[in-house]
């Protein structure tokens, strides 16, 4: 449950609040997430999951947290998970990959969290990031204008959930 208000708060107008909060917890929640995601059950995999859906804003905008590169250890467990949750493992391994150079596993990744991904969710802002950024550090602005407009197809089609922050940064 911290996480998730923290995930939100910090990308709000309580950012100066949230993140030395934040910051205070990440040995603890890196310590959740990797016990989670080496758990045997589902339902623990899953909790690391929730963890790092929190996570996904600070990933995208912050991204020299550590925070991806957690998804990404968790990959070995992404088919245990369901549709939504596969996303946000995907979609933040997605962009661990780009930020780490690797495009192409980048945008093997952001597309199968494109696939995964609900309208309008973080994972699936996660995902078209690193898809289309890949894209054009590959010297494909074809394909990264191609999932640009269906990315903006897809979160035009639903409403915006509540991790859109509205109003001036």
């Amino acid at each position: 449950e911290f996480v998730e208000r923290a995930g939100v708060a910090v990308m709000s107008t309580d950012e100066l609040v949230w993140w030395p909060r934040l910051c205070a917890e990440v040995d603890n929640l890196r310590a959740a997430t990797n016990w989670a995601l080496d758990a045997a059950a589902v339902g623990d995999v899953a909790l690391g999951v929730r963890i790092l859906a929190g996570l996904i804003g600070e990933s995208i905008f912050r991204p020299s947290s550590e925070f991806c590169s957690w998804a990404t250890a968790g990959l070995v467990r992404v088919d245990d998970l369901d549709g939504a949750q596969r996303a946000v493992l995907l979609g933040l391994a997605a962009l661990d990959a780009y930020y780490l150079g690797r495009f192409e596993t980048a945008m093997a990744l952001g597309y199968q969290a494109i696939a995964e991904s609900a309208i309008s969710t973080p994972a699936l802002l996660a995902a078209l990031e690193s898809v289309c950024l890949s894209a054009l550090a590959a010297g494909d602005p074809v394909e990264a204008m191609a999932v640009l407009a269906d990315g903006r197809e897809r979160l035009n089609g639903g409403a915006p959930g509540d991790w859109v922050m509205v109003g001036p940064c």
